[in-house]
């Protein structure tokens, strides 16, 4: 049985429950009830978590890892779930900030200095048309990064302490290459 189907069979028996019922049997069988969609609901997570670090487990690279997350990322207010793949966010979001430092790198050498410059030349861009586009390139390399943070922190990434950090160097950054 796949773990859908297990939570809406878990449900099932529930649902058939008069919950208006506040005699001490009716109570009695609410609480078998809650605790067999409890036990159902952890064995779920359970094979959530198993799958969750056997496929991060098989990911040789960040995209593949990045990836895995984005799939996942909605199950991430799961305690359980998210304290099971603390470090693989951790690892993903160092890999991220060293990224941004590279992009930072490519940024501070210049437009003139860089290969773009020189592909630009040879198509006969006018030099500052190929400096806008280079900078746009290097906000929206940017911007791909913040969404790969969002997959692995999930929805309201900035208010985790790693993720306001990295928020606001992305801001400071973001506003460094505003043409």
């Amino acid at each position: 049985m796949d773990m859908e189907e297990e939570v809406k069979e878990a449900y099932e028996v529930i649902k058939c429950i008069d919950v208006l019922d506040v005699l001490v049997e009716g109570m009695e069988i609410w609480v078998a009830a809650e605790n067999a969609y409890s036990e159902q609901a952890v064995r779920v997570e359970n094979q959530i978590i198993a799958q969750l670090h056997d496929r991060l487990g098989m990911a040789h690279n960040a995209n593949k890892m990045f990836r895995v997350f984005s799939k996942f990322n909605a199950l991430f207010v799961q305690p359980k779930i998210h304290g099971a793949i603390q470090e693989y966010q951790t690892q993903l979001i160092d890999l991220v900030k060293e990224d941004i430092k590279r992009l930072h790198g490519k940024f501070k050498t210049q437009y003139h200095f860089s290969e773009a410059y020189h592909m630009s030349q040879m198509h006969d861009l006018l030099p500052i048309a190929g400096a806008i586009i280079w900078a746009l390139q290097i906000e929206w390399q940017l911007l791909a990064y913040m969404k790969q943070v969002e997959d692995v922190l999930g929805k309201g990434w900035e208010l985790y302490a790693e993720g306001q950090k990295l928020q606001s160097e992305s801001t400071a950054f973001c506003k460094k290459l505003d043409v």
